[in-house]
C-alpha cells in the first residue's frame, strides 16, 4: 500500500476517530477482520472502517468498536495461539518477559507507521487483547473541545494539574493535547513524559527537549521513574497515572520543588478526584499536607466521553479551578464547599459536568433527551437547560 494512501487511513476527527477520508459518515459498515490475517492486515482493516478499539478473544470472533458501541466482525473464530504469535512475539523483550511471569502485560507497538496500546491477558477461555488505535496526530485543545479555563492550566511554570475520568475516557488525549500547547507556547524546556505505555509521540520541534519513557522498558514503576526524572534537570514531568501512595507523594513533591507536574487520576468528577488525591497522599489527617495541595493545584479537569446525535463520541468536561475559595476548601478537606465553588463561581472559569452537558444540547451536539443517561443530576440538567 502507497505511504500515502496508508496516512490517510488515520486521519483525526474532532471525535478522536478514524475514518477514511472519503467515507460517508452517515453509515459505518462493521469492519471485515479474518482470523488468518496477520497483525498489520486487522489493524488497517479496523481502521477503515473507523474503529477505536479492537477486542480479540482466542476461539471467538474478533470485535472492534465504533462510535462507541461493540460489533462482531469477521466470519472466523480466532484461533489459539494467535494472540501470543501476532502480538506478544512483537513486544521487545523486557514486555515479554513481563508476560510469562505474570500472564499479562499492556505494552505499546507501532505497526506500519499506526500506533497501538495494547493490554492483553488470559481469562477462562484463554488469551484477551484489547487494542487501542491511537492518532498519529495530537488533536488540539480546540478540537477537542476542551474549555478555555481548562486550556490556561497549562500557563504557569510550576504547579499540580490532575485529568480525572474513566478508564477509555480520552484522558490520555486531552493531556498530550495541553503539553502540545505548552511546548508550541513556551521554548527552552525539557518536558519528561513517564508512561504506561507511550500513547502519543510527542513533536520532538523547536528548542525544546522532549524525553518520554515508557514503564517495563525506561523505569521500573512510577515512583522510581519520578526519582530519576528529578535527577535530569527537567521543567515538566509528565506522570502517566497517580496509583498509590508514593507516587502521590512525589508527585506532590515535584511539584513543590518548582516543576510543572500534569498526571491523571481514576475518578468520576472533579470533586472526587480531590477526595482521592488527598488519600493517596495521606492528607486527610494531615493539614500540613493539604495546605501544601491546596498551593501547589493549577487545576482539576475531569471528563466523559457522550455520544452524539450523529453517533460519534463528544468530550463532556468538567472544570475545578483552585481559586482562593477553592484552596480554603481543600485545606480544611471540606469536599460539600468545593462542590459549592464548583458550581457557584462560573465567572472564575469553573464548570461543572451538568452544565457543560447543558451547553452541549444548546451547540446541537446531541437531544436533551440524549443527554439525560450522562447527567450526574437529571433535574440540575433539565434546570441548566431552561437556561443556557
Amino acid at each position: 500500500m502507497p505511504k500515502a494512501e496508508k496516512m490517510a487511513l488515520f486521519k483525526h476527527e474532532h471525535t478522536g476517530r478514524y475514518k477514511m477520508d472519503n467515507m460517508p459518515t452517515e453509515k459505518i459498515e462493521t469492519a471485515t477482520l479474518d482470523a488468518n490475517d496477520t497483525l498489520k492486515n486487522l489493524i488497517v482493516s479496523a481502521a477503515k472502517e473507523g474503529a477505536s478499539d479492537i477486542h480479540l478473544q482466542e476461539d471467538e470472533l474478533p470485535r472492534v468498536r465504533i462510535q462507541g458501541l461493540i460489533k462482531p466482525a469477521g466470519s472466523q473464530n480466532l484461533p489459539k495461539g494467535w494472540i501470543e504469535q501476532n502480538i506478544i512475539n512483537r513486544l521487545d523483550k523486557n514486555h515479554q518477559k513481563l508476560y510469562h511471569e505474570k500472564g499479562n502485560v499492556d505494552a505499546s507497538l507501532t505497526v506500519d507507521q499506526v500506533r497501538l496500546r495494547i493490554s492483553i491477558g488470559g481469562n477462562i477461555y484463554g488469551l484477551s487483547a484489547a487494542i487501542r488505535i491511537l492518532p498519529i496526530k495530537v488533536p488540539t485543545n480546540e478540537e477537542l473541545g476542551l474549555p478555555t479555563s481548562a486550556q490556561n492550566f497549562i500557563n504557569p511554570g510550576a504547579g499540580l494539574i490532575i485529568l480525572a475520568g474513566a478508564t477509555g475516557a480520552g484522558k490520555s488525549t486531552t493531556m498530550a493535547s495541553l503539553l502540545a500547547a505548552r511546548s508550541k507556547k513556551r521554548g527552552g524546556q525539557h518536558i519528561i513524559t513517564l508512561e504506561d505505555p507511550i500513547e502519543y509521540l510527542q513533536l520532538r520541534t523547536g528548542d525544546n527537549l522532549i524525553t518520554q519513557r515508557e514503564m517495563h522498558t525506561h523505569f521500573e514503576n512510577f515512583p522510581k521513574g519520578m526519582r530519576q526524572a528529578l535527577r535530569q534537570d527537567p521543567d515538566i514531568i509528565v506522570i502517566g497515572e497517580l496509583r498509590d501512595m508514593e507516587s502521590a507523594r512525589v508527585a506532590v513533591g515535584a511539584a513543590g520543588s518548582g516543576h510543572l507536574v500534569l498526571t491523571t487520576i481514576h475518578a468520576y468528577d472533579t470533586v472526587s478526584c480531590i477526595n482521592t488525591l488527598l488519600t493517596l497522599a495521606g492528607a486527610n489527617e494531615n493539614i500540613q499536607t493539604r495546605t501544601q495541595i491546596s498551593h501547589l493545584l493549577i487545576g482539576v479537569i475531569a471528563q466523559k466521553l457522550v455520544r452524539g446525535s450523529d453517533k460519534k463520541r463528544y468530550g463532556m468536561f468538567e472544570v475545578l479551578v483552585n481559586t482562593e475559595d477553592a484552596k480554603a476548601a481543600i485545606a480544611r478537606a471540606a469536599l460539600e464547599d468545593l462542590d459549592k465553588e464548583l458550581q457557584m463561581n462560573t465567572k472564575a472559569g469553573q464548570l461543572q459536568m451538568d452544565r457543560h452537558l447543558a451547553l452541549l444540547v444548546k451547540e446541537g451536539i446531541l437531544t436533551s433527551d440524549e443527554a439525560i443517561p450522562y447527567a450526574q443530576n437529571p433535574k440540575d440538567l433539565m434546570r441548566l437547560l431552561a437556561v443556557v
